[in-house]
């Protein structure tokens, strides 16, 4: 006998940019143009196909479901959907502002960027500590012992040194690992952020983009600068007339600029800072 499965089916298709952002710069059928800079290509898509990733926030934790981040995402993204407007308006309470710098924490952290650069981090973890147990001879030399049996010899610990400097590395980071590690830098940024001031930058031509990284910071920290949330501020275009900045200060730079320069200016940074795709308005007259 048939028996249905009543149970709540599990989201795989995850978007790294949530689709309330992504309508923001869609068109009237819901459609984006996609920019593929790796391939230097171009197409026009729906928001439900865009900025999507297979299980990229599933989790395996005991009495959690899979889904759970991305539930939880899923949260933090309607209350700054209903926030968003508000606060373009000015006419807004505490609460909207909080929605919208959680919003913007976490979408600072949640992609595939900051995923590949925590990735990266790890394997130089590795590999400093590789280096540094090929130079304890002494350590190696306890090794081969309790393995041998035997009194290793300078050619076998010198032996053993090199072979571990040439073996390959091969470092594996839990997808559990990155999406703790992701929260905890959001909660970090967000801590900062409260000090910040509300600054809205208005084109009235198709001037803003977005891109699979799609948080910038304002004010790039110098060589001498520790890269601080409070100094940089943090900036994002939510559709393609504005840019909403959380700044310690009002971006005059930026401010000061015609709408054609405004975009030639940050359509770079938003490329520069994309991992391999940008997000616009199909009509958005800028060259891909």
């Amino acid at each position: 006998m048939y028996m249905p499965d009543n149970r709540r089916q599990r989201a795989r298709r995850h978007h790294v940019v949530p689709r309330f952002l992504l309508r923001r710069f869609a068109n009237d059928r819901g459609e984006i143009f996609v920019a593929d800079h790796a391939k230097r290509e171009g197409f026009i898509t729906s928001i439900e196909n865009a900025a999507i990733e297979t299980d990229f926030y599933g989790i395996d934790v005991e009495g959690e479901d899979e889904d759970h981040f991305e539930r939880r995402l899923a949260d933090i993204e309607s209350a700054a959907a209903l926030s968003l407007p508000r606060l373009l308006s000015a006419d807004h309470d505490d609460e909207d502002r909080d929605n919208v710098f959680a919003f913007i924490a976490i979408q600072a952290t949640r992609g595939p960027v900051f995923r590949d650069r925590l990735a990266a981090f790890e394997r130089m973890r590795a590999e400093t500590r590789r280096q540094i147990a090929a130079e304890d001879h002494e350590a190696i030399a306890r090794f081969l012992r309790s393995e041998g049996g035997n009194e290793p010899t300078t050619v076998d610990v010198n032996a053993f040194a090199s072979d571990l400097l040439r073996a390959g590395l091969a470092v594996d980071i839990p997808r559990e690992y990155s999406v703790v590690s992701a929260l905890i830098a959001a909660s970090d940024l967000l801590s900062q952020m409260g000090g910040l001031q509300v600054f809205v930058l208005e084109c009235p031509k198709y001037t803003f983009v977005t891109s699979d990284n799609p948080v910038l910071l304002p004010f790039p920290p110098t060589a001498e600068q520790r890269l601080s949330v409070q100094e940089c501020g943090l900036a994002i275009a939510v559709d393609p007339h504005r840019m909403l900045f959380a700044v310690p200060r009002r971006p005059t730079d930026l401010a000061d600029l015609d709408c054609t320069e405004l975009r030639r200016r940050l359509y770079t940074s938003t490329k520069a800072a994309a991992r391999r795709f940008t997000y616009c308005h199909p009509a958005l007259p800028i060259d891909h």
